[in-house]
């Protein structure tokens, strides 16, 4: 590669801050989730409804979400959470998911969560991923009581 003051001789100056690093604009969008998590059983999936804000407090999304109990191992849960994202704006199209797990404590009533966020553009167009979401959550096994979970999420909107 040349150095700098050897291509200032053949290159003027607008074209030399072209070679710079180029710009990457990337919109990133950050903020809070919380909503209620109902905690799945070995015979029953569980749910999580709730909201993704923004560091506004302005909400971007509202979602439904299945959870599903894999396993329970030494006495911790593992299993999936799944969903669909809502932005609100009545259109079919782009189709907004969440796909992740969960690790559960029965012990203490909590757990932990954490999922990708992909968009898909069109029926036929391919779902790319956006962001991630994650959080913890509160809540015990009586299908009864329902929980609560609270996180943050990022995603390129």
């Amino acid at each position: 590669m040349l150095h700098p003051r050897t291509l200032s001789r053949f290159l003027p100056a607008a074209a030399l801050a072209a070679l710079a690093a180029p710009a990457l604009a990337v919109a990133f969008s950050i903020g809070l989730t919380s909503g209620s998590w109902n905690r799945p059983t070995a015979t029953a999936d569980g749910s999580a409804q709730g909201i993704l804000t923004d560091a506004a407090g302005t909400t971007q999304f509202a979602f439904d979400a299945t959870i599903v109990q894999q396993a329970v191992v030494f006495g911790v849960e593992f299993g999936t959470i799944d969903g669909v994202l809502d932005d609100g704006s009545g259109q079919a199209w782009p189709l907004y998911t969440m796909s992740g797990s969960y690790t559960g404590d029965p012990a203490n009533d909590s757990g932990t969560f954490n999922a990708q966020l992909a968009r898909q553009a069109s029926p036929s167009g391919p779902s790319v991923l956006i962001g991630r979401i994650g959080g913890l959550f509160q809540d015990d096994a009586s299908p009864a009581t329902i929980g609560t979970f609270k996180g943050r999420w990022l995603a390129n909107l």
